[in-house]
């Protein structure tokens, strides 16, 4: 029978101060899901995800998961990710070595290029254009476009493409096609006619034209070049910025730009660290001056928040924003314990206490891998056995934890938010008891100060009972995404109620119409991703409900969107199962 619950619902109209969060945040392979630190490329999709090509493997990071790809590519053993883009369908487009590839979320096509008649020719570069075609750099045989079904070939034998070794490809707003070859200049092609550039016919600074070329607003094209510098071409002049006449470090290979909203471009340098330069000033982030863990970059990727996620070779992804780096609500790593016991500890802190902790993958708990800690000797206080992991906290911010968890027999653990190091302050500290069933716990706490290193603790020292803990989750109630908008005046909608708060399956949205409007209603969870749509469409003066069943999607917080012309309302919705 359908379970239809009330839900006191409240509006958020938040704003952020972006100044008390960190910077810059890493994540490798010590820290995280990340299969490895060596990072070649990064892409964004449409839901926020990031989808990381490493030489172990593709993962993708939803902003709590990550999920690794490994081994998964046909006719292909070297796992090799070079260049990760994205089409308007959501496919993954990948160079993986000597391989292309697409991944739709399900299924992996190869398409080796020896296949195609291009023997020992690597893929190094991808871009589509205005109707869907792909353009494919290669290293020996030249640009291919492939439309889906057929295959063309252009090189230096049946076209006048300079140099069949194809580093970079970029595609203007008119359709245009620009290659950045190694050793030949720089083409266009537009389809029938082509014209090059080269340091015999131009003031292009270099005929290596290497690794990234990206166009921005204004079809200025961006270029980086082989121990040259950086070079902008507007299609006319070129402009060179290297370390004697710009902030660009000296003689370094670039091997990636990105481009901002405010138009900054940013720069990714072999060994120089990242570079910023918005049309006047220089600013060079390194190792010795920021948070920068590594200053050889090989990708940069731009979400909508503004973060610039940077992957590096042999540093793992650094993600960094001016003013903080605004991140998805829930923050706990690895709070399912599906990486093992990454980022989680057990610490015991007088003689004779004693405990081990291993990832019990029996389901226990429900459905997925959970936290199995045994304590063996005890010395009767809680605190002397501690189960942890860090976290960042922001002063303002106000902070709900949720764990699930059960023992072997019934006793009691301490839920503790602790500063990491001395003076050891207490900024929640919870006591639960547990039993041999499984419980869900929820504790909130607000911050009065930043604390970038605080321990996430629970207590264990007090029993020998075995403890098991799973989705361990924490949510920032103040972190805004793109959900959070306020109310507009002279509103035609309005949301009247929601059966109520929790809800464990289904849950009715009403909602009145004041004057004909087109009607949008969507569910998003904490991190902005649509989870649901359950109207979108014209609706008459009147009243109305819907039920939401959420069956199938994780216990936490969700967030009901009901917008009509300027009008937008959110409302919170607690799932719990």
């Amino acid at each position: 029978m359908k379970t239809i619950l009330s839900l006191s619902l409240f509006l958020f109209s938040i704003s952020i101060l972006n100044a008390q969060n960190p910077e810059w945040i890493t994540y490798t392979s010590s820290n995280s899901g990340l299969p490895s630190n060596i990072v070649r490329s990064i892409a964004i999709d449409g839901s926020g995800n990031k989808w990381i090509g490493t030489d172990k493997g593709l993962a993708k990071f939803d902003g709590i998961s990550w999920t690794v790809y490994k081994n998964l590519v046909p006719l292909y053993v070297s796992i090799d990710y070079r260049t990760i883009v994205i089409d308007g369908s959501g496919t993954k487009w990948m160079s993986i070595g000597g391989l292309l590839a697409k991944f739709d979320g399900t299924n992996w096509v190869g398409y080796p290029t020896e296949t195609l008649g291009v023997i020992y020719s690597s893929a190094t570069s991808i871009a589509f254009d205005g109707s869907g075609n792909k353009w494919i750099g290669t290293t020996s045989g030249g640009l291919a476009k492939y439309d889906g079904t057929n295959w063309t070939w252009y090189n230096t034998s049946n076209s006048n493409i300079p140099n069949n070794n194809v580093q970079s490809v970029a595609i203007d707003v008119s359709g245009n096609i620009w290659i950045g070859t190694y050793g030949g200049g720089l083409a266009k092609f537009d389809g029938t006619n082509w014209t090059v550039y080269n340091t015999s016919n131009s003031k292009i600074p270099s005929n290596d034209i290497l690794y990234t070329m990206v166009i921005d607003g204004s079809g200025n094209k961006w270029m980086g070049t082989f121990q040259t510098g950086l070079v902008k071409f507007d299609g006319t002049n070129f402009t060179v910025y290297n370390g004697s006449n710009s902030g660009m470090p000296a003689y370094m290979d670039i091997f990636s730009i990105a481009i901002d909203g405010a138009g900054n471009k940013w720069i990714g340098t072999a060994s120089g660290g990242l570079v910023k330069f918005d049309g006047t000033n220089w600013t060079l982030y390194t190792t010795s001056n920021s948070g920068l863990p590594n200053n050889n970059i090989r990708s940069i990727a731009i979400d909508g928040a503004g973060n610039k996620w940077i992957s590096m070779y042999n540093g793992g992804v650094a993600v960094f924003k001016e003013g903080g780096v605004v991140m998805p609500a829930t923050q706990a790593l690895n709070g399912q314990f599906d990486y093992g016991t990454q980022s989680w500890n057990v610490s015991t802190y007088a003689a004779g206490a004693a405990a081990t902790f291993k990832i019990d993958t029996n389901s226990v708990i429900s459905g997925h891998n959970s936290a199995a800690i045994q304590i063996s000797q005890i010395t009767g206080t809680d605190w002397h056995i501690q189960f942890w992991q860090w976290l960042s906290v922001n002063q303002g911010h106000k902070y709900t934890i949720t764990f699930k968890a059960k023992a072997s027999a019934a006793r009691s653990i301490g839920l503790a938010l602790q500063k990491g190091a001395s003076p050891y302050t207490t900024y929640l500290n919870k006591t639960h008891n547990l039993t041999t069933q499984v419980q869900t716990f929820t504790d909130e706490v607000t911050m009065n100060t930043t604390d970038l290193a605080a321990k996430l603790q629970f207590y264990l020292g007090g029993s020998t009972a075995s403890v098991w803990i799973d989705d361990i989750t924490i949510v920032d109630n103040n972190l805004t995404t793109d959900i959070y908008e306020p109310v507009a005046a002279n509103s035609t909608v309005s949301v009247l109620q929601n059966y109520p708060n929790p809800f464990t399956s289904t849950t009715t949205i009403k909602y009145k119409v004041i004057e004909p409007s087109f009607v949008s209603l969507k569910v998003f969870n904490v991190l902005g991703t649509e989870v649901a749509s359950l109207v979108k469409e014209q609706k008459p003066k009147g009243d109305y409900s819907i039920d939401w069943n959420a069956t199938g999607l994780a216990e936490g917080i969700y967030f009901c969107r009901l917008r009509a012309g300027t009008f937008s309302e959110t409302k919170k919705l607690v799932l719990q199962k």
